[in-house]
């Protein structure tokens, strides 16, 4: 079951850059905490709420780490991508096509099979912690 918010709280939607959200869930888990709970002292701080201060930055050496990992991550999934159908352009494999001509392209992707290639690459990792924690 989800998250259920504590009273006072609700979802919020806030549109980030994939560069900075991903890698930031690998730094905040490293430094013990939750991308939310960095986004809410940030909020905070902002917002110059009595007793907030700045989080702790992280180093160097972890943010280059993490988002090395993510630039792994990413180049698995639109190599993942590149292998499914494409509900958007119809094409079974390889780059989508683009613009009303239906061209091809040599890079692009449309978002619904990053989406779905993403999501077989987490059921597979969770699948494998599964199975190393047995």
């Amino acid at each position: 079951m989800p998250r259920q918010p504590q009273p006072g709280r609700q979802h919020r939607s806030v549109t980030l850059s994939d560069d900075n959200w991903e890698p930031g869930e690998l730094i905040a888990e490293a430094m013990g905490t939750t991308r939310s709970q960095l986004v809410e002292a940030l909020w905070a701080y902002f917002m110059r709420r009595p007793g907030a201060e700045l989080p702790e930055r992280p180093p160097q050496e972890l943010i280059d780490r993490a988002d090395a990992a993510w630039e792994e991550r990413k180049a698995r999934i639109r190599a993942r991508a590149l292998t499914l159908p494409c509900p958007s352009c119809k094409v079974e494999s390889g780059p989508c096509l683009a613009g009303k001509a239906k061209r091809p392209t040599n890079t692009m992707i449309h978002r619904p099979r990053l989406i779905k290639a993403g999501a077989e690459i987490a059921e597979e990792e969770r699948a494998a912690e599964t199975d190393s924690d047995a």
